[in-house]
């Protein structure tokens, strides 16, 4: 149940006082009353649209808090009711922003600031207006009922992977390939057993760090931890139909490389480590690829414009929700990436127990285990 509502008669975004402001023929916003006119209701129903899939039949709802006191006004959309896929069809949304809208209403950081500064330049010079931004979110919503897939992987398989991927660089630090452990070799001072029972390991489990190599030679691992989200995500979403994030792929890497030159280029956010992966940028990069479009030379061309005029507009224009297509991207990119690699686990997942157990039996059988 979002916060915000798209108005087909005054084209934006608006909270339920804003709307109700303009109702009452008002400049401001109206704190919602008990009793909202009949006929308002009616009207709302039609001419309001959910931000994220466009429904209509729009309701003012207002949540209560401790003591019987309203909490928080929002809408809710019941008749129809949201589309599949929409991030507000779960009641767990309810009064909540979904994690890929960037609310630029708040300059709460200096990001957002910057961020909202360049939107409302932006929309002054008609670059881009509420309406495009409305049609951007649509064209994602259109990609994502038209791209999906189940996900049906096993969750444990990230974590297992990740574990094999780690014991690959231990086994390499051990005995070369093709040269077998003796007693001598074991009586060494100092042996490791960890980089022994690690090689044990890689070599029987070959056939998955065959295809876990093939995914790596597919850069699909550009974050730090892709491990963690993914398995998040496939715990989430299991059995469910979710979009598919390999048909934005273009679109993916010419908005990486878009924020990327914003941050790296333009003073205000220049020295900010990580500053081209923040939500916010990378949202006013996609929304000028995407009203160009994705072509990289005009939507920069517009950006050097927008910049030129910065200070000069209205601040009030800048109070949209930016969407950013990309959130959870990679972590996307990494659950489909390794479900379509169908890669087998064993019926025992635990590969840190399997390894102790592997080095245990070896010291056993070079009877050493006083060495090491």
């Amino acid at each position: 149940m979002p916060l915000t509502a798209y108005s087909k008669t005054h084209p934006g975004e608006h909270d339920v006082e804003q709307i109700l402001g303009r109702m009452a023929g008002l400049g401001i916003p109206l704190k919602p009353t008990e009793e909202i006119p009949g006929h308002w209701r009616d009207f709302l129903r039609t001419d309001l649209e959910c931000p994220i899939c466009f429904a209509s039949g729009a309701e003012i709802v207002r949540s209560v808090g401790r003591g019987g006191k309203s909490k928080q006004t929002y809408f809710r959309f019941t008749d129809p009711g949201h589309r599949e896929l929409c991030d507000f069809d779960d009641p767990e949304m309810a009064g909540k922003i979904p994690d890929n809208l960037v609310l630029l209403t708040s300059d709460r950081s200096k990001l957002t600031r910057v961020v909202r500064q360049l939107v409302c330049s932006g929309i002054s010079l008609g670059v881009f207006d509420q309406v495009a931004i409305r049609n951007m979110r649509q064209w994602f919503f259109e990609k994502k009922v038209t791209a999906r897939f189940k996900v049906t992987v096993n969750p444990h398989t990230f974590d297992w992977l990740n574990e094999l991927g780690k014991l690959r660089f231990y086994a390499s630090l051990g005995l070369p390939s093709g040269v077998d452990l003796n007693t001598e070799v074991a009586s060494v001072p100092g042996f490791e057993w960890y980089m022994e029972a690690s090689r044990r390991l890689v070599q029987r489990y070959a056939y998955q760090l065959g295809k876990l190599e093939g995914l790596r030679t597919g850069g699909i691992f550009e974050t730090n931890d892709p491990w963690k989200r993914a398995e998040a995500l496939a715990k989430r979403y299991q059995d469910r139909s979710v979009f598919d994030p390999s048909a934005l792929a273009e679109e993916y890497s010419q908005t990486a490389h878009m924020a990327k030159f914003i941050a790296h280029n333009y003073a205000p956010l220049k020295g900010g480590k990580g500053n081209e992966n923040e939500a916010c940028v990378r949202a006013f990069s996609a929304l000028l690829l995407c009203v160009h479009q994705w072509n990289t030379g005009t939507a920069i061309s517009s950006f050097a414009r927008i910049v030129s005029a910065i200070g000069d507009a209205n601040q009030t224009l800048g109070n949209v929700m930016g969407l950013n297509p990309f959130h959870d991207f990679g972590g996307w990119r990494v659950l489909k990436a390794v479900q379509d690699a169908d890669i087998p686990l064993p019926v025992n997942t635990d590969l840190r127990k399997e390894r102790k157990d592997i080095e245990a039996a070896l010291r056993e059988e070079f009877d050493v285990s006083r060495i090491g």
